[in-house]
Protein backbone atom coordinates (compact mmCIF):
# COMPACT_ATOMS: atom_id res chain seq x y z
CA UNK A 1 0.00 0.00 0.00
CA UNK A 2 1.38 3.38 -1.04
CA UNK A 3 0.53 6.17 1.41
CA UNK A 4 2.03 9.09 -0.49
CA UNK A 5 -1.11 9.97 -2.54
CA UNK A 6 -3.24 9.95 0.60
CA UNK A 7 -0.75 12.06 2.54
CA UNK A 8 -0.19 14.54 -0.29
CA UNK A 9 -3.94 15.01 -0.80
CA UNK A 10 -4.13 16.56 2.66
CA UNK A 11 -0.60 17.99 2.99
CA UNK A 12 -1.45 20.42 0.19
CA UNK A 13 -3.41 22.52 2.66
CA UNK A 14 -1.04 22.79 5.63
CA UNK A 15 0.50 26.26 6.26
CA UNK A 16 3.68 25.30 4.38
CA UNK A 17 1.82 23.40 1.63
CA UNK A 18 1.20 24.47 -1.96
CA UNK A 19 -2.36 25.66 -1.26
CA UNK A 20 -2.44 26.77 2.40
CA UNK A 21 -5.95 26.67 3.82
CA UNK A 22 -6.61 26.69 7.54
CA UNK A 23 -10.03 25.04 7.27
CA UNK A 24 -9.04 22.24 4.88
CA UNK A 25 -5.83 21.64 6.83
CA UNK A 26 -8.01 20.19 9.61
CA UNK A 27 -8.31 17.07 7.45
CA UNK A 28 -4.64 16.23 7.93
CA UNK A 29 -4.62 15.18 11.59
CA UNK A 30 -7.56 12.71 11.52
CA UNK A 31 -6.41 11.17 8.23
CA UNK A 32 -2.90 10.52 9.52
CA UNK A 33 -3.98 9.43 12.99
CA UNK A 34 -7.01 7.31 12.11
CA UNK A 35 -7.68 6.79 8.40
CA UNK A 36 -4.26 5.66 7.18
CA UNK A 37 -3.60 3.15 10.01
CA UNK A 38 -7.14 1.78 9.61
CA UNK A 39 -6.65 1.34 5.85
CA UNK A 40 -3.37 -0.47 6.48
CA UNK A 41 -4.80 -2.76 9.14
CA UNK A 42 -7.97 -3.53 7.19
CA UNK A 43 -5.88 -4.55 4.20
CA UNK A 44 -3.62 -6.75 6.35
CA UNK A 45 -6.53 -8.32 8.22
CA UNK A 46 -8.42 -8.98 5.02
CA UNK A 47 -5.43 -10.68 3.41
CA UNK A 48 -5.23 -13.07 6.37
CA UNK A 49 -8.88 -13.59 7.32
CA UNK A 50 -11.05 -12.24 4.52
CA UNK A 51 -13.60 -9.47 5.07
CA UNK A 52 -14.23 -10.53 8.68
CA UNK A 53 -10.49 -10.45 9.25
CA UNK A 54 -10.36 -6.90 7.92
CA UNK A 55 -13.15 -5.80 10.28
CA UNK A 56 -11.61 -7.44 13.36
CA UNK A 57 -8.20 -6.08 12.37
CA UNK A 58 -9.64 -2.56 12.22
CA UNK A 59 -11.24 -2.94 15.66
CA UNK A 60 -7.95 -4.26 17.05
CA UNK A 61 -6.05 -1.33 15.60
CA UNK A 62 -8.24 1.19 17.39
CA UNK A 63 -6.64 -0.03 20.61
CA UNK A 64 -3.21 0.72 19.17
CA UNK A 65 -4.24 4.15 17.86
CA UNK A 66 -5.93 5.34 21.04
CA UNK A 67 -3.06 4.20 23.24
CA UNK A 68 -0.33 6.04 21.33
CA UNK A 69 0.72 9.64 20.78
CA UNK A 70 2.21 9.06 17.31
CA UNK A 71 0.84 7.73 13.99
CA UNK A 72 0.53 3.97 14.40
CA UNK A 73 1.49 2.76 10.93
CA UNK A 74 3.78 0.03 12.27
CA UNK A 75 1.27 -0.91 14.99
CA UNK A 76 -1.48 -1.29 12.39
CA UNK A 77 0.75 -3.66 10.40
CA UNK A 78 0.84 -5.91 13.46
CA UNK A 79 -2.72 -5.47 14.72
CA UNK A 80 -4.42 -5.97 11.34
CA UNK A 81 -3.01 -9.42 10.52
CA UNK A 82 -3.39 -10.41 14.21
CA UNK A 83 -7.11 -9.65 14.05
CA UNK A 84 -7.42 -11.50 10.75
CA UNK A 85 -5.63 -14.54 12.15
CA UNK A 86 -7.74 -14.57 15.33
CA UNK A 87 -11.11 -14.52 13.57
CA UNK A 88 -9.92 -17.01 10.96
CA UNK A 89 -8.83 -19.39 13.74
CA UNK A 90 -12.20 -18.99 15.47
CA UNK A 91 -14.14 -19.63 12.27
CA UNK A 92 -12.08 -22.74 11.59
CA UNK A 93 -12.69 -24.02 15.13
CA UNK A 94 -16.51 -23.63 14.96
CA UNK A 95 -16.93 -24.63 11.32
CA UNK A 96 -19.81 -27.10 11.05
CA UNK A 97 -20.67 -26.84 14.76
CA UNK A 98 -23.17 -23.95 14.68
CA UNK A 99 -26.86 -24.84 14.51
CA UNK A 100 -28.74 -23.72 11.43
CA UNK A 101 -30.18 -20.22 11.79
CA UNK A 102 -27.62 -19.05 14.35
CA UNK A 103 -24.81 -18.37 11.88
CA UNK A 104 -25.38 -14.61 11.55
CA UNK A 105 -25.75 -14.18 15.31
CA UNK A 106 -22.53 -16.08 16.01
CA UNK A 107 -20.67 -14.26 13.25
CA UNK A 108 -21.65 -10.82 14.52
CA UNK A 109 -21.04 -11.50 18.20
CA UNK A 110 -17.77 -13.37 17.61
CA UNK A 111 -16.32 -10.55 15.52
CA UNK A 112 -17.33 -7.97 18.12
CA UNK A 113 -16.11 -9.91 21.15
CA UNK A 114 -12.81 -11.02 19.60
CA UNK A 115 -12.23 -7.52 18.25
CA UNK A 116 -12.90 -5.96 21.66
CA UNK A 117 -10.53 -8.35 23.45
CA UNK A 118 -7.79 -7.76 20.90
CA UNK A 119 -8.34 -4.00 21.09
CA UNK A 120 -7.74 -4.18 24.85
CA UNK A 121 -4.61 -6.25 24.24
CA UNK A 122 -3.45 -3.74 21.65
CA UNK A 123 -4.11 -0.81 23.98
CA UNK A 124 -2.29 -2.35 26.94
CA UNK A 125 0.56 -4.21 25.25
CA UNK A 126 1.02 -3.86 21.49
CA UNK A 127 0.68 -0.08 21.36
CA UNK A 128 3.24 0.71 24.09
CA UNK A 129 5.63 -1.93 22.71
CA UNK A 130 5.47 -0.58 19.15
CA UNK A 131 5.70 2.99 20.38
CA UNK A 132 8.82 2.18 22.39
CA UNK A 133 10.38 0.33 19.45
CA UNK A 134 9.54 3.19 17.10
CA UNK A 135 11.18 5.71 19.44
CA UNK A 136 14.35 3.58 19.60
CA UNK A 137 14.51 3.19 15.82
CA UNK A 138 13.69 6.85 15.32
CA UNK A 139 16.46 7.85 17.72
CA UNK A 140 18.95 5.81 15.71
CA UNK A 141 17.86 7.35 12.42
CA UNK A 142 17.81 10.84 13.93
CA UNK A 143 21.34 10.33 15.23
CA UNK A 144 22.58 9.52 11.74
CA UNK A 145 20.79 12.47 10.17
CA UNK A 146 21.95 14.94 12.83
CA UNK A 147 25.55 13.83 12.29
CA UNK A 148 25.26 14.21 8.51
CA UNK A 149 25.42 10.45 7.95
CA UNK A 150 22.20 9.71 6.00
CA UNK A 151 24.04 7.41 3.53
CA UNK A 152 24.78 5.01 6.40
CA UNK A 153 21.05 4.35 6.77
CA UNK A 154 21.33 2.22 3.63
CA UNK A 155 23.38 -0.29 5.63
CA UNK A 156 20.18 -1.13 7.51
CA UNK A 157 17.51 -0.13 5.02
CA UNK A 158 18.67 -2.01 1.90
CA UNK A 159 19.04 -5.50 3.46
CA UNK A 160 15.62 -5.09 5.07
CA UNK A 161 14.12 -4.03 1.74
CA UNK A 162 15.50 -7.15 0.08
CA UNK A 163 13.58 -9.17 2.68
CA UNK A 164 10.43 -7.31 1.58
CA UNK A 165 10.28 -5.21 4.75
CA UNK A 166 10.38 -1.97 2.77
CA UNK A 167 6.79 -1.01 3.60
CA UNK A 168 7.35 -1.69 7.30
CA UNK A 169 10.44 0.53 7.27
CA UNK A 170 8.88 3.29 5.21
CA UNK A 171 5.48 3.50 6.88
CA UNK A 172 6.53 2.32 10.33
CA UNK A 173 9.62 4.49 10.82
CA UNK A 174 10.32 7.08 8.14
CA UNK A 175 6.76 8.24 7.41
CA UNK A 176 5.92 9.07 11.06
CA UNK A 177 9.27 10.84 11.43
CA UNK A 178 8.76 12.69 8.17
CA UNK A 179 5.23 13.75 9.06
CA UNK A 180 6.36 15.05 12.43
CA UNK A 181 9.31 16.93 10.93
CA UNK A 182 7.23 18.30 8.06
CA UNK A 183 4.62 19.64 10.48
CA UNK A 184 7.38 21.57 12.24
CA UNK A 185 9.65 22.60 9.36
CA UNK A 186 7.48 22.18 6.28
CA UNK A 187 9.80 19.59 4.75
CA UNK A 188 11.61 16.39 5.69
CA UNK A 189 14.45 14.23 4.40
CA UNK A 190 12.83 11.14 5.93
CA UNK A 191 10.47 10.78 2.97
CA UNK A 192 13.50 10.28 0.70
CA UNK A 193 15.58 7.68 2.58
CA UNK A 194 13.67 4.45 1.86
CA UNK A 195 12.49 5.87 -1.47
CA UNK A 196 16.09 6.40 -2.64
CA UNK A 197 16.36 4.42 -5.92
CA UNK A 198 20.16 4.52 -6.00
CA UNK A 199 21.14 1.12 -4.53
CA UNK A 200 18.55 -0.80 -6.53
CA UNK A 201 19.42 1.11 -9.67
CA UNK A 202 23.06 0.17 -9.17
CA UNK A 203 22.15 -3.52 -9.01
CA UNK A 204 20.05 -3.30 -12.18
CA UNK A 205 22.70 -1.33 -14.09
CA UNK A 206 25.25 -3.99 -13.11
CA UNK A 207 22.96 -6.68 -14.53
CA UNK A 208 22.43 -4.59 -17.68
CA UNK A 209 26.19 -4.37 -18.28
CA UNK A 210 27.62 -7.57 -16.80
CA UNK A 211 24.60 -9.86 -16.47
CA UNK A 212 23.79 -12.92 -18.53
CA UNK A 213 20.70 -14.37 -20.17
CA UNK A 214 17.19 -13.40 -19.12
CA UNK A 215 18.43 -11.43 -16.11
CA UNK A 216 20.42 -9.10 -18.37
CA UNK A 217 17.65 -8.79 -20.95
CA UNK A 218 14.99 -7.91 -18.38
CA UNK A 219 17.16 -5.57 -16.31
CA UNK A 220 16.61 -2.50 -18.50
CA UNK A 221 12.83 -2.76 -18.22
CA UNK A 222 13.11 -3.37 -14.49
CA UNK A 223 15.31 -0.28 -14.18
CA UNK A 224 12.63 1.90 -15.81
CA UNK A 225 9.93 0.51 -13.53
CA UNK A 226 12.16 0.89 -10.49
CA UNK A 227 13.52 4.38 -11.19
CA UNK A 228 10.53 6.08 -12.79
CA UNK A 229 7.68 4.07 -11.29
CA UNK A 230 9.12 3.91 -7.79
CA UNK A 231 8.35 0.19 -7.47
CA UNK A 232 11.43 -1.00 -5.60
CA UNK A 233 10.23 -4.59 -5.31
CA UNK A 234 11.14 -5.08 -8.99
CA UNK A 235 14.87 -5.38 -8.23
CA UNK A 236 14.62 -7.69 -5.22
CA UNK A 237 14.64 -10.91 -7.34
CA UNK A 238 17.91 -9.83 -8.96
CA UNK A 239 19.53 -9.72 -5.53
CA UNK A 240 17.93 -12.97 -4.40
CA UNK A 241 18.90 -14.77 -7.62
CA UNK A 242 22.13 -16.20 -6.20
CA UNK A 243 21.77 -19.51 -4.35
CA UNK A 244 24.10 -21.12 -6.89
CA UNK A 245 27.43 -19.84 -5.58
CA UNK A 246 26.55 -20.71 -2.00
CA UNK A 247 25.56 -24.28 -2.85
CA UNK A 248 28.68 -24.82 -4.93
CA UNK A 249 31.01 -23.89 -2.10
CA UNK A 250 29.11 -25.73 0.64
CA UNK A 251 28.84 -28.97 -1.32
CA UNK A 252 32.43 -28.58 -2.49
CA UNK A 253 33.65 -28.37 1.08
CA UNK A 254 31.69 -31.47 2.05
CA UNK A 255 33.24 -33.33 -0.86
CA UNK A 256 36.72 -32.21 0.15
CA UNK A 257 37.32 -29.78 -2.71
CA UNK A 258 39.47 -26.71 -2.17
CA UNK A 259 38.11 -24.30 -4.80
CA UNK A 260 34.84 -23.51 -6.53
CA UNK A 261 36.22 -24.86 -9.81
CA UNK A 262 37.13 -28.21 -8.24
CA UNK A 263 33.69 -28.38 -6.66
CA UNK A 264 31.73 -27.67 -9.83
CA UNK A 265 33.80 -30.18 -11.85
CA UNK A 266 32.60 -32.89 -9.44
CA UNK A 267 29.57 -34.27 -11.29
CA UNK A 268 27.65 -35.03 -8.09
CA UNK A 269 28.13 -31.49 -6.82
CA UNK A 270 27.35 -30.06 -10.24
CA UNK A 271 24.07 -31.98 -10.44
CA UNK A 272 22.85 -30.60 -7.11
CA UNK A 273 23.97 -27.03 -7.87
CA UNK A 274 22.38 -27.10 -11.32
CA UNK A 275 19.21 -28.63 -9.90
CA UNK A 276 18.99 -25.97 -7.18
CA UNK A 277 19.45 -23.21 -9.76
CA UNK A 278 16.67 -24.69 -11.86
CA UNK A 279 14.38 -25.02 -8.85
CA UNK A 280 14.96 -21.47 -7.62
CA UNK A 281 14.66 -20.28 -11.23
CA UNK A 282 11.28 -21.99 -11.51
CA UNK A 283 10.07 -19.81 -8.64
CA UNK A 284 11.28 -16.65 -10.41
CA UNK A 285 9.65 -17.77 -13.65
CA UNK A 286 6.37 -18.45 -11.86
CA UNK A 287 6.39 -15.28 -9.77
CA UNK A 288 7.93 -12.72 -12.13
CA UNK A 289 7.36 -14.16 -15.60
CA UNK A 290 11.00 -14.76 -16.54
CA UNK A 291 11.52 -16.49 -19.89
CA UNK A 292 12.18 -20.19 -19.14
CA UNK A 293 14.49 -20.86 -22.11
CA UNK A 294 16.56 -17.75 -21.53
CA UNK A 295 16.85 -18.55 -17.85
CA UNK A 296 18.04 -22.08 -18.66
CA UNK A 297 20.73 -20.58 -20.91
CA UNK A 298 21.69 -18.22 -18.10
CA UNK A 299 22.17 -21.18 -15.75
CA UNK A 300 24.51 -22.87 -18.24
CA UNK A 301 26.59 -19.71 -18.54
CA UNK A 302 26.91 -19.50 -14.76
CA UNK A 303 28.07 -23.11 -14.56
CA UNK A 304 30.65 -22.40 -17.28
CA UNK A 305 31.91 -19.41 -15.30
CA UNK A 306 32.33 -21.62 -12.23
CA UNK A 307 34.67 -23.80 -14.30
CA UNK A 308 36.98 -20.85 -14.92
CA UNK A 309 40.51 -21.96 -13.88
CA UNK A 310 41.24 -18.40 -12.73
CA UNK A 311 38.43 -18.52 -10.16
CA UNK A 312 40.56 -19.15 -7.09
CA UNK A 313 38.06 -18.64 -4.25
CA UNK A 314 38.41 -21.46 -1.73
CA UNK A 315 35.20 -23.13 -0.65
CA UNK A 316 35.92 -22.79 3.06
CA UNK A 317 36.11 -18.99 2.88
CA UNK A 318 33.06 -18.45 0.67
CA UNK A 319 30.95 -20.89 2.66
CA UNK A 320 31.37 -19.08 5.98
CA UNK A 321 28.51 -17.85 8.17
CA UNK A 322 26.18 -20.84 7.69
CA UNK A 323 23.69 -19.55 10.29
CA UNK A 324 23.06 -16.42 8.23
CA UNK A 325 22.85 -18.40 5.01
CA UNK A 326 20.29 -20.74 6.57
CA UNK A 327 18.12 -17.89 7.87
CA UNK A 328 14.58 -17.39 6.59
CA UNK A 329 15.26 -14.55 4.17
CA UNK A 330 18.56 -15.71 2.75
CA UNK A 331 19.50 -17.50 -0.44
CA UNK A 332 18.70 -21.11 0.47
CA UNK A 333 15.53 -20.93 2.52
CA UNK A 334 13.76 -18.18 0.57
CA UNK A 335 13.73 -19.99 -2.80
CA UNK A 336 12.77 -23.20 -1.00
CA UNK A 337 9.77 -21.43 0.53
CA UNK A 338 8.91 -20.26 -2.97
CA UNK A 339 8.89 -23.83 -4.28
CA UNK A 340 6.61 -24.86 -1.42
CA UNK A 341 4.31 -21.91 -2.13
CA UNK A 342 3.93 -22.86 -5.79
CA UNK A 343 4.17 -26.63 -5.18
CA UNK A 344 7.30 -26.92 -7.32
CA UNK A 345 10.12 -29.51 -7.09
CA UNK A 346 12.79 -28.68 -4.51
CA UNK A 347 14.91 -31.82 -4.03
CA UNK A 348 18.21 -30.12 -4.90
CA UNK A 349 17.51 -27.14 -2.65
CA UNK A 350 16.78 -29.60 0.15
CA UNK A 351 20.17 -31.23 -0.53
CA UNK A 352 21.79 -27.81 -0.37
CA UNK A 353 20.16 -26.96 2.97
CA UNK A 354 21.21 -30.32 4.40
CA UNK A 355 24.76 -29.73 3.17
CA UNK A 356 24.82 -26.28 4.76
CA UNK A 357 23.86 -27.88 8.07
CA UNK A 358 26.98 -30.04 7.75
CA UNK A 359 29.28 -27.08 7.06
CA UNK A 360 32.22 -27.00 9.49
CA UNK A 361 35.18 -24.62 9.54
CA UNK A 362 37.61 -23.71 12.29
CA UNK A 363 38.53 -20.60 10.30
CA UNK A 364 35.05 -19.03 10.44
CA UNK A 365 35.81 -15.61 12.01
CA UNK A 366 32.34 -15.37 13.55
CA UNK A 367 32.39 -18.98 14.76
CA UNK A 368 29.00 -19.63 13.15
CA UNK A 369 30.07 -23.08 11.99
CA UNK A 370 30.90 -24.05 15.58
CA UNK A 371 27.68 -22.49 16.83
CA UNK A 372 25.70 -24.43 14.23
CA UNK A 373 27.37 -27.71 15.21
CA UNK A 374 26.68 -27.02 18.89
CA UNK A 375 23.03 -26.21 18.22
CA UNK A 376 22.52 -29.41 16.24
CA UNK A 377 24.26 -31.44 18.96
CA UNK A 378 22.06 -29.93 21.68
CA UNK A 379 18.67 -29.92 19.96
CA UNK A 380 19.00 -32.34 17.07
CA UNK A 381 18.84 -31.43 13.37
CA UNK A 382 15.04 -31.16 13.27
CA UNK A 383 14.67 -28.59 16.06
CA UNK A 384 17.86 -26.78 15.05
CA UNK A 385 16.61 -26.35 11.49
CA UNK A 386 13.28 -24.97 12.69
CA UNK A 387 15.01 -22.49 15.01
CA UNK A 388 17.55 -21.24 12.47
CA UNK A 389 15.41 -21.06 9.35
CA UNK A 390 11.87 -20.71 10.61
CA UNK A 391 10.89 -23.70 8.47
CA UNK A 392 8.56 -26.31 9.85
CA UNK A 393 10.61 -29.30 10.90
CA UNK A 394 10.95 -30.55 7.34
CA UNK A 395 11.46 -34.31 7.22
CA UNK A 396 12.94 -34.05 3.71
CA UNK A 397 15.80 -31.86 4.91
CA UNK A 398 16.39 -33.94 8.03
CA UNK A 399 16.45 -37.16 6.00
CA UNK A 400 18.92 -35.61 3.57
CA UNK A 401 21.02 -34.39 6.50
CA UNK A 402 21.23 -37.90 7.98
CA UNK A 403 22.00 -39.38 4.55
CA UNK A 404 25.09 -37.14 4.32
CA UNK A 405 26.39 -38.11 7.74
Amino acid sequence: MRLSPRVSSTALFIPTGWIPNETLAKLVGPMITYLLPLLICFTGGRLVGGDRGGVVGAITTMGVIVGADMPMFLGSMIAGPLGGWAIKSFDRAVDGKIKSGFEMLVNNFSAGIIGMLLALLAFLAIGPLVEGLSHILAAGVNLMVQNNLPPLTSIFVEPAKILFLNNAINHGIFSPLGIQQASEAGKSIFFLIEANPGPGMGVLVAYMIFGRGSAKQSADGAAIIHFLGGIHEIYFPYVLMAPRLLLAVILGQLAGHATIREAILDQKVRAVVQGAMQESGAVLIKRYGFDAEKHAAYIQKILTRFENPYLKDDVERVGRQPLRKLSAGDRLIKPTLGTLEYQLPHASLVQGIAAAMHYRSEADPQAQAQELASLIAQKGPQAALAEISGLDANSEVVSAYHAMA
